[in-house]
């Protein structure tokens, strides 16, 4: 079995990148984040996390085809390149799903990034064979640490933000904070 430290650098990077995309990968993202909240820790104390995802993706694919899909993906992939400041972390999450790493940033700083990257989302000039595409993002986000002390909880802070912007209707941003605090677990059922 190939390790990691036996690759060259570029097999590395490739290894970290989405190939239909060019961002970092879900494992890459990972680690940037992990590494990301030990720097927030020990520096500024802030960071904040955007996760989006393409609204009606599936009725994308299904009318025009997943070519028309791919298009879309590596589309919404430029505009984040685009508009990110140097030292922001962007990340394919999976599917239609992409995540945002934005040390040093807080809540005031992170929403009107957010909503400058919906609205270039949503103001692409996508052709594919001839039709124009239209594609819209909702975006969760949350900000560390107020939003979740470890990893799983900031990225499920910004799932339910996420959530919340697709039940609002799409194509918006909701910051985790808006919302109500998550119900506790239930008590686990005891052993017999």
């Amino acid at each position: 079995m190939l390790r990691i430290h036996e690759l060259t650098d570029g097999e590395r990077r490739r290894a970290m990148e989405d190939g239909l995309t060019g961002l970092l990968n879900r494992r890459a993202f990972d680690l940037e984040l992990a590494r990301a909240i030990s720097n927030a820790d020990r520096r500024t104390g802030k960071l904040a996390l955007l996760l989006l995802d393409l609204d009606h993706f599936k009725k994308l694919n299904d009318t025009y085809g997943h070519p028309a899909g791919d298009a879309a993906l590596r589309g919404t992939a430029q505009t984040l390149a685009r508009l990110l400041r140097k030292g922001d972390v962007a990340a394919r999450y999976g599917g239609e799903e992409f995540v945002v790493i934005l040390p040093e940033a807080d809540a005031a700083g992170a929403a009107p990034l957010a909503e400058r990257i919906r609205q270039a989302v949503e103001a692409q000039q996508l052709v594919f064979e001839g039709a124009r595409l239209a594609v819209t993002a909702s975006f969760g986000l949350a900000v560390w640490p107020g939003d979740g002390k470890t990893q799983e909880a900031l990225l499920a802070a910004a799932d339910r933000a996420l959530y919340a912007a697709k039940q609002a209707g799409r194509n918006r941003v909701v910051p985790a904070a808006t919302l109500p605090p998550p119900a506790p677990e239930p008590p686990a059922e005891p052993a017999p």
